[in-house]
């Protein structure tokens, strides 16, 4: 059965693509990291782990990024999250490495892998 994401992930997957066709790499890194969280949101809402407040302040401040993955996976893809979001995407976006074509690219499409196997381990279908 085929997963419905969110009309919101496929937008923001589809504008990290034409970003990364126009080399607009930081934008990619940041996208890749977005798209991450409003997989993660999603799953949450969907699973019914969090609640789904409309307020993106008090969403954010009390669902963060750490929550968020800490009620989507456990071991070895939480580990796998952890490093991707806080270790390779969050220094680009923050102004602490640079951003290029290559790790744009990587952090784009690992992105992508950990977003499809959150997917299938939590068998959010049509």
């Amino acid at each position: 059965t085929d997963t419905k994401i969110p009309k919101i992930l496929d937008e923001y997957l589809n504008d990290a693509r034409r970003c990364y066709a126009f080399q607009q790499y930081n934008a990619v890194i940041s996208l890749a990291r977005t798209i991450l969280e409003i997989a993660m949101r999603d799953i949450c809402i969907r699973k019914n782990l969090i609640e789904n407040i409309i307020n993106t302040k008090e969403s954010y401040k009390k669902y963060p990024p750490k929550v968020l993955i800490k009620h989507v996976a456990k071991g070895k893809l939480r580990k796998k999250i952890e490093i991707l979001y806080y270790d390779r995407l969050s220094p680009m976006i923050h102004g602490f490495r640079p951003s290029s074509c290559k790790n744009s690219g990587i952090g784009f499409r690992d992105s992508i892998q950990v977003i499809e196997e959150l997917y299938e381990k939590h068998k959010i279908t049509t």
